[in-house]
């Protein structure tokens, strides 16, 4: 613990701002893979500048080869997205998955890699939440990620639904059967096109590929040459045993654990022009989901494999809506309540003080309830004159339990309301 309290006063001298953002590249240590780890953290743009606010957090998985560096411009759409708002304010952490011997751990637990999973599901979750003013509850946390982190943030959300609201997947293997197959003839011809097979790392992309996806899903240290057991036989055959190891962390097997009343917010996205081969295994996830009868939003995309900024901007979108329903922060009224400009209620999830101000166009004297959600009213605010500027009222909620709430306004003969989420 003191180990932990150290690295994280040392997090304030580490602050680097690229360009106009808000980045931070620290490291932290880790218990669960006993070494320290770098992370990489973007923060809304008003984070300095608002010590009040706190906010919903989104972790992202790189894909193999790359580490939490890559993929700079996931940074610049999540500012522009914020900047527009398109989604609310966010924190999002860029974690580091890359580890020996192969392009990375495949964010699993492996007796090769490392406990990668406890890692990111709870080191990096606890260093996150006591370091940085986040909303720590579940439904303002999720995971995405791209390649070999988009098929690990659909597992880790799918294994671990009480600590991530929801997950957006982008290129990810998402079926192994189907990519096994798929890949099939292409890794056999990268290591010599004829049996008697021998496969060795380094012999081709798709070989190197399994090579990693071994390393964390059956990875066997008695085998000194490649500490893993590669799943094709000498004969080029899928070897069913070490197939079952994998199915353990099959997107398409695991999901299955999941059912409505998890309320777990599914979204993944791939080419259909993908050079690896990868659609057709989101079809097959899609597929299980229909027979699950699970809700998803599924983003069918044109181009490679890459990530694009079509993927980014709908999955955060995807994962602002979930965190984000209807909460009525910040939003501009129909045209057909004349009286008011603007009803805003910030921050909103709550955690003791909020502030509501209500812009107001005609003289018209104005009473604000918050009620319950029996519809009992709690507290009852009355604005006692009839004024044309602004009401801004400051709001002490810290003696509610955490919930839902609503406020209600009424001006006149006409009344709307706003939900309120109040937090620890």
């Amino acid at each position: 613990m003191k180990k932990f309290k150290l690295i994280s006063v040392m997090l304030l001298t580490v602050i680097t701002l690229a360009a106009q953002y808000n980045v931070i590249n620290t490291t932290h240590y880790s218990p669960s893979l006993n070494q320290e780890k770098p992370v990489k953290i973007y923060l809304p743009p008003d984070y300095y500048t608002d010590s009040t606010e706190h906010y919903p957090v989104i972790y992202f998985l790189h894909g193999a080869g790359n580490d939490q560096t890559s993929y700079p411009g996931f940074v610049s759409w999540t500012q522009s997205l914020i900047n527009n708002e398109t989604i609310h304010p966010v924190i999002v952490v860029f974690v580091n998955g890359d580890c020996p011997p192969y392009w990375g751990s495949v964010y699993a637990n492996s007796a090769l890699y490392g406990n990668y999973e406890d890692y990111i599901v709870y080191d990096l979750v606890t260093f996150i939440d006591t370091t940085f003013r986040t909303i720590p509850e579940r439904p303002y946390r999720c995971i995405t990620g791209h390649s070999m982190g988009g098929g690990g943030s659909a597992k880790l959300a799918i294994k671990h639904p009480d600590i991530y609201r929801g997950f957006a997947s982008h290129a990810g293997i998402m079926n192994f059967d189907t990519v096994l197959t798929l890949w099939q003839p292409i890794i056999l011809q990268e290591n010599g096109g004829s049996p008697t097979y021998n496969y060795y790392w380094g012999a081709g992309t798709y070989t190197n590929f399994i090579f990693t996806g071994a390393g964390g899903w059956s990875p066997n240290l008695n085998n000194p040459e490649t500490f893993v057991d590669f799943p094709y036989d000498s004969l080029g055959n899928v070897i069913n045993c070490i197939l079952m190891k994998w199915k353990q962390h099959d997107n398409s097997s695991i999901i299955k654990q999941i059912s409505p009343a998890d309320n777990l917010g599914i979204f993944f996205s791939c080419s259909t022009e993908d050079q690896h081969q990868l659609y057709p295994t989101n079809e097959m996830f899609r597929d299980t989901l229909v027979m699950l009868g699970l809700d998803y939003t599924f983003l069918t995309t044109t181009g490679d494999h890459n990530l694009s900024p079509e993927m980014i901007q709908a999955g955060m979108v995807f994962l602002d809506s979930i965190m984000f329903i209807a909460t009525g922060t910040n939003e501009a009224l129909s045209n057909q309540h004349s009286f008011v400009v603007k009803f805003s209620v910030n921050p909103n999830p709550v955690f003791n003080e909020t502030e509501i101000i209500i812009e107001l166009t005609e003289n018209i004297i104005t009473t604000l309830d918050i009620l319950d959600m029996t519809g009992k009213v709690l507290e009852s605010y009355k604005d006692p004159g009839k004024r044309t500027d602004k009401i801004d009222l400051k709001i002490n909620l810290s003696g509610l339990y955490p919930g839902i709430y609503f406020c209600r306004v009424k001006m006149g003969n006409e009344m709307v309301t706003k939900k309120i989420i109040k937090v620890r």
